[in-house]
């Protein structure tokens, strides 16, 4: 007994599981896929980096950056709109979208610190943009 329960329980979770993968969602991404998600991500270290330095003179790094991940978050929204319009699925990517403004993030807050410790003299270092040969549509 204890067997065929166990058997109708997998049974019914490979089912599931067949019902929620054909749900007619990619789960890969194409090359034009992946070109989009470096020019939004290129799009979005600009913005805080722009919208960071703006906001150093008057309040703390963190509060600066914070701010400008608020105001940049259509960036990201653009890419999740690109992604849903593309028919890809929402599990495939959240996790990416997610890394992009962690990394962004881990990315412009020692530029902003260095940018603020030399009372806006020098710029941070620039975010290197994409050799145009490997980024092509």
């Amino acid at each position: 007994m204890r067997y065929n329960c166990t058997a109708l329980a997998l049974a019914l979770l490979l089912l599931a599981a067949n019902a929620a993968a054909d749900n007619g969602l990619r789960h890969t991404l194409t090359r034009d896929d992946y070109v989009m998600v470096n020019n939004l991500n290129l799009e979005y270290n600009l913005c805080l980096q722009k919208k960071g330095m703006a906001g150093v003179d008057k309040q703390d790094v963190r509060v600066a950056l914070q701010n400008a991940v608020d105001e940049c978050s259509g960036v990201l929204n653009s890419l999740v709109k690109e992604f849903d319009k593309r028919h890809i699925d929402p599990n495939y990517y959240q996790g990416m979208v997610n890394r992009l403004k962690t990394d962004a993030i881990r990315r412009q807050l020692p530029n902003l610190m260095m940018y603020k410790a030399n009372g806006g003299r020098a710029a941070p270092a620039q975010v290197r943009q994409p050799e145009p040969e490997r980024v092509k549509r």
